[in-house]
């Protein structure tokens, strides 16, 4: 059984331009340079997490101050909780 860390989050109150910045930095985006098309990854690719649901997201435990510091640095709210899998 493996742990796992379930993050709920608002963003909401953001601004336009820092719910998208927060999106791209999640999710990631593709980017078309010269015709060809770049997959920038995300925080949750490079931490091997997935997206559960709107504002929510897993991610392993052991990864958990890298997904924080990236909240923080957005000023976004987040709750957790441990569950295991």
């Amino acid at each position: 059984m493996q742990k796992y860390l379930l993050i709920t989050y608002e963003i909401s109150k953001l601004e336009q331009k820092a719910k998208m910045q927060f999106i791209r930095k999640m999710s990631g985006y593709d980017s078309i340079k010269k015709g060809k098309i770049e997959r920038k990854p995300g925080m949750l690719q490079d931490l091997n997490g997935f997206k559960f649901g709107t504002n929510t997201a897993i991610i392993p435990y052991e990864k958990k101050e890298r997904a924080e510091q990236i909240f923080r640095d957005f000023k976004i709210d987040m709750k957790t909780l441990i569950i295991h899998i």
